[in-house]
């Protein structure tokens, strides 16, 4: 199989495929290229592609090569792509689907993102790994760092749901708990455990496992098998993608993965992603990045790929809807009540953006249309308690034998008669 090989999204340096986590001449971005000419004329691979267990397995030909020996996996990936029918009735729409992330094994897409670097850090030689993260990342760079006997370290916020952090130390990892934002109204510190990390890394020799591409661009490879995964499982390629935009990888991984497929001829077509921003107001919008002066950045989180996230969005042809915040809480009950998952806050975030949209009138009757649901619900279980209680999801009766059960049903029955 071909080598891939490196090239700087700035300056446009192309370098061998190796162990470097920026630009050797500007310090730029990296992002992994394909012969991909090569792939569209050589169509043996064609018969294995989305074919085994794991995503090595599966994706080979457009996933960095990495030794068998080297490979961890906790079986992450292949994640369930159902048919959202009573949303669609809801909506007025005639295809809709959920792109299930909140199945992998520690509860988001973060395992793609993580496994991919990890495998890739282990075959080089490593054995200690570091990050900042809001909860998901973290977690899932604990759980691979116990299943392949590495240490993890991790820097987090205090204001981090306290079921993320349970989840992180029981895997093992050794925790950094920055000053929550939210309480401080000092974003800095938290900022800059994102963007320093790689220095931090360099210091100490850890492995930067922040997902984004400017820390490690390895990592958000991994976001690109979700792309790869929906054009097998739906048959045909969406009209219209749904993304979430935390730090904005997962959007700009997802629009490498579609451009990487029609460019090895496996599709005709890509389709228009959407992106929807979850995050209050010490987050900044993508679209607001060149837009404030230095002075004032450091007054927010500034997505570390918000900029490749908008650029993805543009040639897409689709559109960035904002942020949507305020629709994240009717976006969770509706994907509870009406199709049975339960996602997180953040993991709701497209689906909200799918509201937007369908107010706005950028979704058709006809379309195609898949949201991503990135992170399950039980990691947030607070949010999921105010859920209940601001849509009246669910009751309680308190009984204390069939007896009192009885007397429920016969009220129930009499009402219906």
């Amino acid at each position: 199989m071909e080598m891939p090989f490196w090239k700087c999204v700035i300056c446009g340096h192309e370098e061998p495929f190796q162990e470097i986590y920026a630009c050797p001449r500007c310090s730029g971005e990296l992002t992994l290229e394909f012969d991909y000419k090569k792939l569209r004329k050589n169509r043996r691979w064609r018969r294995v592609w989305g074919k085994g267990n794991s995503l090595w397995e599966k994706f080979a030909p457009l996933l960095p090569p990495v030794n068998k020996s080297a490979i961890v996996t906790i079986g992450e990936g292949g994640t369930p792509l159902i048919p959202a029918r009573r949303l669609a009735q809801h909506f007025g729409l005639k295809h809709l689907y959920l792109k299930l992330e909140c199945c992998n094994p520690t509860g988001s897409f973060k395992d793609r993102q993580i496994a991919l670097a990890f495998c890739k850090a282990i075959e080089w030689g490593h054995k200690a790994f570091a990050i900042a993260s809001s909860g998901n990342a973290g977690i899932s760079l604990a759980a691979f760092c116990a299943r392949a006997g590495c240490t993890a370290y991790i820097w987090a916020s205090r204001g981090t749901p306290f079921s993320k952090l349970c989840q992180m130390q029981v895997y093992g990892a050794h925790l950094f708990l920055l000053p929550d934002p939210k309480e401080s109204g000092d974003m800095s510190s938290y900022y800059a455990a994102y963007t320093k990390i790689g220095e931090f890394c360099a210091k100490h020799g850890l492995v930067p496992m922040v997902t984004a591409r400017r820390v490690n661009p390895l990592v958000v490879e991994g976001g690109k098998t979700i792309a790869f995964e929906i054009v097998l499982q739906l048959g045909r390629v969406p009209d219209k993608v749904f993304v979430p935009i935390g730090g904005g990888g997962l959007c700009g991984s997802t629009w490498k993965g579609f451009k990487e497929l029609k460019d090895v001829g496996l599709t005709d077509t890509v389709p228009q992603l959407f992106g929807a921003q979850y995050g209050n107001d010490q987050y900044l919008s993508i679209d607001q990045i060149d837009k404030v002066s230095s002075a004032e950045l450091s007054k927010y989180y500034v997505p570390l790929d918000g900029k490749w996230a908008l650029k993805s969005i543009a040639e897409s042809g689709g559109a960035y809807v904002g942020k949507v915040s305020a629709r994240v809480q009717e976006a969770q009950a509706l994907l509870s009540a009406t199709e049975g998952v339960f996602a997180e806050p953040a993991g709701a975030a497209s689906l909200a953006g799918l509201l937007e949209a369908i107010d706005r009138g950028l979704v058709r009757h006809n379309d195609w249309v898949v949201c991503y649901v990135t992170g399950h619900g039980l990691k947030d279980i607070e949010s999921g308690k105010a859920l209940c209680s601001t849509y009246n999801l669910g009751s309680q009766t308190l009984i204390n034998q069939f007896a009192d059960a009885d007397s429920f049903f016969a009220k129930q029955n009499a009402s219906q008669k």
